[in-house]
């Protein structure tokens, strides 16, 4: 396509090649593509063309031309101009494109990188795909039975150095994934947050399956509950509020005053998560991607992952800021609040006037008879008992009834406008008669100075 350049760009472009799987190569994604032909397609891209399987019998210009290739020649100088009848130096991007070690993609420690192989050299299903990836792959009926499964996705397995990969990821071997499982699993962050760490550098058949088997069998993450989202932990020596205080001030510096602090009101977190390497935790909770959103808290915060113990390829721990958060955080708060909602309707009104029964609070078992006086708020009613006594109680804690409301003994509101007060009397309120005057009478107890103040001359 290239050395055609001024024939193939900017025209559709149909491609024969005898080699199957690079035509279902090329419909897919660039990422599920081997990474040796990621940069070809790449160098592709600017080009329009149709990739078309022909059988290599079919092709006769393609291999009469692939048997009768120009000698080598070097670059030819004449007087009048240079020509260049073959170019024997390929390019930089051709000799990187057939060099790539694949497993220098992928952020995995020597020891471990080791180990994978060994199990791998040891595990007989691996060792018959990795012949049959090299050999070539013949239609499923007659692959062996435990490597038909991988049939599927040829195209994306690549065998190189002892290991296989899927696309950019290593395939682990059976008698691996118990520790890997162990591993991605040690902080109990559920099963949606140990697959999406898993499968980001990681596969191996019925992934899934295996790790929510796993975990169902977990007691302690059946006692943990809640979203995943990023959070901080303190230790509190003890439980008084100058404690807390402190450890508040320092995490507001770190993040800010809040708008709003929403507390349980209960005791300190307990739980064996908190007492087992709490830091660790934290580390594999904050890159543990957000379900519905596809990136980590700590990559919305920080713009990047943190490295955990668990094997992460390279590109990942570069800083890359996600997109559509906002977007995708209002989905999920939307689709939140519709399934919370849809089981949700709104309570009717109560009229004035109108028998209602008041919730029971406490220890009190019985519903009590109550009148509506007026509505207060949007879903506040002030409420009379029969025996007389005035609530302001919300929609929910009333129950209609047909009973009829028998007010007994109902005490009047009281009135204000008798009391005494300092103000003097106006002419609105004349001063009672004369005889109706009763006299103040006063008091005959006799008055002694107290002793402290015998040597003081007090003046009346």
């Amino acid at each position: 396509m290239e050395r055609s350049e001024h024939y193939t760009l900017g025209r559709k472009v149909k491609v024969e090649s005898d080699h199957k799987p690079l035509e279902i190569i090329n419909k897919k994604s660039l990422i599920s593509a081997p990474k040796r032909l990621q940069r070809m397609l790449l160098r592709l891209q600017k080009f329009d063309y149709e990739i078309v399987y022909k059988r290599g019998l079919e092709m006769y210009l393609a291999d009469t031309l692939s048997r009768a290739y120009l000698p080598t020649v070097q670059l030819q100088k004449h007087d009048s101009e240079d020509r260049v009848l073959a170019i024997t130096d390929r390019s930089k991007s051709e000799k990187d494109a057939e060099s790539i070690t694949m497993s220098e993609y992928a952020n995995i420690s020597s020891d471990t990188l080791k180990k994978i192989k060994l199990a791998t050299s040891q595990d007989e299903i691996l060792l018959k795909l990795s012949k049959t990836i090299k050999d070539g792959w013949p239609e499923r009926d007659e692959l062996p039975p435990d490597i038909q499964f991988y049939h599927t996705f040829r195209d994306e397995l690549v065998s190189q150095d002892g290991l296989i990969f899927k696309g950019d990821r290593i395939v682990i071997p059976l008698t691996l994934k118990d520790e890997i499982l162990q591993r991605v699993h040690s902080s109990h962050i559920g099963i949606q947050g140990c697959y999406l760490r898993t499968k980001e550098s990681l596969y191996w058949p019925n992934m899934m399956k295996a790790i929510e088997t796993y975990i169902k069998k977990c007691h302690v993450c059946a006692t943990i509950q809640g979203e995943q989202d990023f959070f901080e932990i303190d230790r509190l020596h003890d439980r008084k509020s100058k404690e807390v205080i402190n450890k508040f001030k320092a995490q507001m510096a770190r993040h800010g005053i809040p708008g709003m602090l929403i507390s349980d009101n209960g005791p300190p977190f307990e739980m064996p998560v908190g007492q087992q390497r709490p830091f660790l935790a934290l580390l594999d909770w904050r890159n543990t991607p957000s379900e519905n959103i596809g990136s980590s808290a700590v990559q919305r915060l920080m713009g990047r992952r943190t490295r955990t113990l668990l094997p992460t390829k390279s590109k990942l721990l570069k800083p890359s800021l996600p997109t559509n958060v906002k977007e995708q955080l209002a989905k999920r708060k939307s689709l939140s609040e519709f399934y919370y909602n849809r089981t949700a309707k709104n309570i009717p009104k109560i009229n004035i006037g109108e028998t209602v029964r008041i919730r029971p609070f406490g220890k009190e078992k019985t519903w009590t008879k109550a009148k509506v006086d007026e509505k207060v708020n949007i879903r506040s009613y002030q409420v009379t008992t029969e025996d007389g006594r005035t609530y302001r109680r919300n929609r929910k804690h009333l129950r209609r009834s047909n009973e009829p409301f028998i007010g007994n003994n109902v005490v009047d509101p009281p009135n204000f406008d008798n009391v005494m007060t300092d103000k003097p009397p106006s002419a609105e309120n004349p001063k009672p008669s004369a005889d109706k005057i009763t006299p103040i009478r006063r008091s005959t107890r006799q008055i002694k100075m107290p002793k402290r103040f015998e040597d003081f001359n007090i003046y009346k």
